[in-house]
């Protein structure tokens, strides 16, 4: 019924200088509000992983880079065998002697030493300088091995020339491949001696003869043997395309025209030799059968 008065008090007045506070809610839950879980990942450092948790992806690649390393690199003593037609009888030097030739050509150069640098026509054709007596050289790098494969073909020896600076194989091409005191087995070389009473001096790896040359001497050999006539001697002479060959034990000499068919005048020895043996003839000196269906003797 009777109202109630509320008391008043009187507001205060801010003190000269200072300024009023205000008091609101946000302000309030400001200052006691809990981080959120954004914030609390932001301010707290995550876990950083140690560096050797990497160590086993470290070793794998390091054994990769070294096993790729190990089998690009080549071994310095080659595998050496003869082409698969390749006749061995012709061989004039060990397997051994082109191996161990080739393992010195290789440590020349460190670029030998890779599978990636070494230059195999390059060494093929060192080692045919160095043994002429080779026709072939082939080098195959192996894909995963580290041996190189050195295949070879020997030349075919077509005879012995016998000269003023020593016994040299020729090959059918005439030049002289080898030394016959290097050549092991001497007994292989089933070739006819041809002595050279020219005068000239010849060294490995020279042109000593003529192909045509090397193929009458041949084919003269040939065409005598068949008829069972034993060769006891062949001399290039002095005199240009000349030829001269002895019979076993006869007194004479046959006189062979480099520059006329050998089949032709081997022929015709034969066909004196005959007439002259039902004579009782036997020549002193010389059967000369250089001029085509004709001989004279001596």
């Amino acid at each position: 019924m009777f109202k109630h008065k509320t008391s008043q008090q009187p507001r205060r007045k801010p003190v000269e200088g200072q300024s009023a506070s205000a008091f609101t809610y946000y302000a309030s839950r400001s200052r006691t509000e809990v981080p959120t879980g954004r914030q609390v990942g932001q301010s707290i450092n995550p876990k950083k992983h140690q560096w050797w948790h990497h160590l086993p992806t470290f070793l794998a690649a390091l054994i990769m880079i070294v096993c790729a390393g190990y089998v690009l690199t080549l071994n310095t003593s080659p595998r050496v065998v003869l082409f698969s037609d390749a006749d061995g009888r012709y061989l004039l030097r060990s397997l051994n002697t082109y191996q161990k030739a080739t393992n010195q050509i290789i440590k020349k150069s460190i670029f030998n030493r890779t599978k990636l640098t070494i230059n195999t026509n390059r060494l093929a054709k060192e080692l045919k300088n160095q043994f002429p007596e080779l026709g072939e050289v082939s080098v195959t790098i192996p894909l995963t091995a580290r041996r190189l494969v050195l295949e070879i073909e020997p030349t075919r020896p077509a005879l012995n020339l016998n000269t003023k600076n020593g016994v040299f194989v020729i090959d059918q091409t005439g030049r002289a491949v080898i030394g016959l005191m290097d050549v092991p087995k001497k007994s292989n070389l089933s070739v006819q001696t041809v002595n050279d009473d020219s005068g000239l001096k010849i060294e490995v790896g020279d042109v000593a003869l003529s192909a045509k040359t090397v193929r009458f001497i041949q084919e003269v050999a040939v065409q005598l043997q068949d008829k069972k006539l034993t060769v006891s001697s062949m001399t290039l002479p002095v005199i240009a395309n000349e030829l001269h060959v002895r019979i076993g034990t006869q007194p004479y000499f046959i006189k062979f025209n480099l520059e006329a068919p050998p089949r032709g005048q081997a022929g015709t020895y034969l066909a004196v030799k005959q007439r002259l043996e039902a004579d009782g003839i036997i020549p002193a000196e010389y059967i000369d059968v250089r001029i085509e269906e004709r001989a004279y003797y001596r």
